[in-house]
């Protein structure tokens, strides 16, 4: 019979609709790669199962009782359930679904809105705190019906998100108490506050295996006490999305007017925005390179109003429409370079072998540093761009342009061996199967 495994954090059911064109990527490369790599079939562990185990409450119980305590009484009241609990949830759930005062227009518009804005709609969000133990009891069954467990740690693991990071860790707790191995991938860890270093050590030293987007987070689960044996330093699993050829790319780059001499711009809009410096770069690029300067996004409600905030100090292209990533990365085809601080921005940009200049985003992170960790690239990551930066953003376009051919033959090569390296080992997770039947 073939060997079911439940994906944590797949972002199922709404992955094909998530407003960040980097999570759509990546769950497709995770997906693609499990099903292509391990052969086991795929079971949706969805997101924020427990949303109401959030750091608020943690930090509470935190103060009476250490870690292990804290999980086990979550464990308890999650397990603990009773068969009709289960079905009065089950029916309170199924009225809510089919219950006229939640079909008709105006609810449906609202939700739409949420959606296109938040990913998740009303009902997704708010279920899981009506009826807690009816969607624990669920969670649980699919754990149970599973031969082992992956959670996709993506940028989640880090203290800018530790609201929901204690509910996050639960998921693996409740898996690996059941009995279940559990293997965490695609993931960087940006974890410095005491308190959530704790959390995580506690949970990931009992864990099977973890695989890293890039080796600076294998570095801080190894400062965190996970043992080396568990740990592989591996790439994000968008480098193995469906970037699908298409033969509407003639099309594309007629509609956006992309012709040669043209460089992209995506930048972050969920952070402070030094717009001036933006600016005085894109000047640069037009009235002393030549260049027509485009700007993209990968976050449609972050990032689309830098675009007004720059039209007001310079001359940019906005691209037509928020594309899905398969259609972005063709397009970034046809740039002679993109600058970029958005990190799926740059893997899409490698995918299409386009030489990029690579900036940290304006937060604490090491995702950006440690992505250029796996590829021997000339230019270094620039900090966030601002006035003391801006020297910095020049003399990389001056090294892109000269070198452009060179750094095009760098990020093919690279592209080729960090799919591959994904593939293998992802193929870890299976021995590691084999290992443990054998000791059965």
């Amino acid at each position: 019979m073939r060997k079911k495994i439940l994906i944590l954090n797949d972002r199922f059911p709404i992955r094909d609709a998530l407003i960040n064109l980097g999570d759509r990527a990546m769950v497709s490369g995770l997906y693609r790669t499990v099903e292509e790599n391990l052969g086991y079939e795929i079971v949706s562990g969805g997101c924020k199962n427990f949303p109401y185990y959030n750091i608020r409450r943690y930090e509470k119980e935190r103060t009476k009782n250490n870690v292990e305590s804290v999980f086990s009484k979550w464990f308890e009241e999650s397990a603990g359930v009773t068969r009709q609990s289960v079905k009065n949830g089950k029916w309170m759930s199924d009225f809510l679904d089919s219950n006229i005062l939640f079909r008709n227009r105006i609810f449906q518009k609202v939700e739409e809105k949420v959606k296109a804005r938040f990913s998740r709609g009303l009902m997704e969000t708010f279920k899981p705190f009506l009826f807690k133990k009816y969607f624990a009891y669920q969670f649980i069954e699919k754990i149970k019906s599973v031969d082992c467990v992956l959670f996709n740690g993506t940028a989640i693991v880090a203290d800018r998100f530790s609201f929901y990071l204690p509910a996050i860790l639960f998921e693996c707790y409740l898996a690996r108490r059941l009995g279940k191995k559990v293997f965490t991938v695609n993931q960087t860890i940006d974890i410095e506050d005491p308190l959530n270093a704790e959390m995580v050590s506690h949970i990931y030293r009992n864990l099977d295996l973890h695989l890293t987007r890039e080796p600076l987070s294998k570095d801080a689960l190894l400062r965190l006490g996970v043992e080396e044996e568990k740990l592989i330093s591996s790439c994000d699993a968008a480098f193995a999305a469906d970037y699908q050829a298409t033969n509407q790319v003639s099309h594309l780059l007629e509609k956006e007017g992309l012709r040669k001499g043209a460089v992209g711009l995506v930048i972050r809009g969920d952070r402070n925005v030094d717009f001036e410096t933006w600016a005085r770069i894109i000047d640069h690029l037009e009235k002393v390179r030549g260049k027509k300067v485009f700007l993209a996004f990968t976050c449609i409600t972050q990032d689309e109003h830098v675009y007004n905030e720059l039209k007001k100090r310079c001359n940019l292209v906005r691209i037509s429409r928020f594309y899905d990533y398969k259609e972005l990365t063709l397009l970034l085809k046809s740039f002679d370079y993109l600058i970029t601080d958005r990190y799926h921005a740059l893997i899409f940009a490698i995918h299409a072998k386009t030489p990029v200049i690579p900036i940290n985003p304006a937060f604490k992170t090491i995702k950006t540093e440690g992505l250029f960790r796996l590829i021997d690239y000339p230019i270094n990551v620039i900090p966030p761009v601002g006035r003391e930066t801006y020297d910095q953003v020049l003399h990389a376009i001056q090294y892109i342009e000269e070198h452009n051919n060179e750094l095009k033959e760098i990020l093919a090569k690279a592209s080729v061996d960090i799919k591959g390296k994904l593939a293998e080992d992802i193929r870890e997770i299976s021995r590691k199967m084999k290992e443990s039947e054998v000791g059965h």
